[in-house]
């Protein structure tokens, strides 16, 4: 354990400062997808099309992705917790400009200023959890908070469709409100500093962006970000297309449409638990392709019925248990692999972790968003059988690369013994 002591730690994991910080991560999940159910109801309440409404998605996710590559090198320089009370501020402000909202403008306004707020406190939330743990004890503390972060995405659209049903798409910001003022109070009065004094002093010595200069030589680093970028992309796909094509082109109703994601959820807490299991004999490596081979069988899955018989509810739930099973075992395993090496640059590098996953989830969003408009049956599970595809040919070259260096280590090793 580093950076903090062990008065510190025990504060900060009693019961509310642990419910705190797997909170702060899920914030921003929970923002952006409690609003899924919404979007059909807030494009007749604003009088544009569904498709129009999902610019304020591909808005939320471009506006966290941005942020935290301001957010890193801050929390870094100044501390964890004063940005994480500046980051609840603003998605507070945030979810009220968009629960008023009366244009289309006005409510990505206010998803943007929301989303803001929400990057400064998972930035700061993953940095803090790397000060805390190491080796094997970070991979376990990550797992843990990834299946904290995958609550949000199961029970979002569930508590934003009932929210919907009983008060239309203004009733989901007031959702937001309520979680944002839980976490600002517990933050205010529970969250430590885990950031050490004399580790912000050397982050201010240096250049502002010099830290990610560092972080992004980290041939491992950019490589794990990347594999989780596209794993956050096909599961942002999910979430901003399968809303449109259940509710509008399968007849399900917003709060029926709630209810599927926390069946998935099973699948995601199976798949951390393997990785807490597994990590003992098997590799960070074995369990990536374990995880991504779980994604492709439910990429798959999807899209074939879809191409062919056309989709329909239960076949698309079974395949998102088999997809997000993968996607447990994946996520926390490529979170700590990229995070591992970094040390006092953490923040920095949980800011570009995080931009990986929301700027490429930003793309996923708007590709469906433009899909949605020609072929809304398949929209969704296109992009995400493209973003396995591609985890595919990175893990690829990524094991290409680590065969290289070793052969390169052997024949540099055996020159040596040669000149002696």
């Amino acid at each position: 354990m580093t950076a903090v002591d062990a008065r510190t730690s025990a504060q900060f994991f009693a019961a509310p400062s642990l419910f705190l910080i797997a909170g702060l991560v899920a914030a921003g999940q929970f923002a952006a997808l409690v609003f899924s159910p919404a979007i059909p109801d807030a494009a007749r309440a604003l009088a544009v099309t569904p498709a129009a409404v999902l610019l304020s998605a591909t808005a939320f996710l471009g506006a966290t992705a941005l942020t935290q590559l301001v957010a890193g090198p801050l929390t870094d320089r100044f501390g964890r917790r004063n940005l994480i009370l500046i980051g609840l501020v603003l998605y507070l402000i945030g979810g009220a400009v968009s629960g008023v909202a009366t244009s289309l403008e006005t409510l990505i306004a206010g998803r943007v200023v929301q989303a803001i707020g929400a990057a400064f406190a998972l930035v700061a939330a993953r940095a803090a959890t790397r000060d805390l743990f190491e080796g094997p004890a970070l991979q376990r503390a990550m797992a843990t908070i990834t299946l904290a972060f995958a609550l949000a995405p199961a029970f979002a659209p569930l508590a934003g469709g009932v929210a919907t049903q009983l008060g239309g798409f203004r009733a989901v910001f007031g959702l937001t409100l309520v979680l944002g003022l839980i976490l600002f109070a517990l933050a205010a009065f529970r969250f430590p500093e885990t950031h050490r004094a004399s580790q912000r002093l050397e982050a201010r010595r240096g250049s502002l962006w010099a830290a990610y200069g560092a972080v992004l030589k980290d041939e491992g680093f950019r490589h794990s970000a990347l594999i989780a970028g596209l794993a956050n992309a096909a599961m942002t796909a999910f979430f901003v297309g399968a809303p449109i094509l259940m509710i509008e082109h399968l007849g399900v109703e917003p709060a029926e449409f709630g209810l599927y994601p926390p069946l998935a959820v099973i699948g995601f807490a199976l798949g951390t638990l393997f990785v807490r299991s597994a990590m003992a004999k098997l590799s960070s490596d074995q369990l990536v392709a374990i995880g991504a081979a779980l994604m492709a069988i439910g990429a798959a899955a999807l899209l074939i019925p879809a191409l062919t018989i056309g989709p329909a509810v239960w076949p698309i739930n079974f395949a998102m248990i088999i997809f997000i099973t993968g996607l447990g075992v994946l996520v926390p395993t490529v979170s700590a692999q990229a995070l591992e090496a970094q040390g006092e640059r953490a923040g920095s590098a949980a800011a570009l972790l995080g931009v990986s996953q929301m700027a490429i989830g930003a793309i996923a969003a708007a590709i469906v968003a433009s899909i949605e408009s020609h072929a809304p049956l398949i929209s969704f599970q296109a992009v995400m059988a493209l973003s396995v595809v591609a985890i595919g040919i990175v893990i690829g070259v990524r094991a290409w690369g680590q065969r290289a260096s070793q052969r390169r280590d052997v024949l540099s090793g055996a020159l040596k013994e040669d000149e002696s």
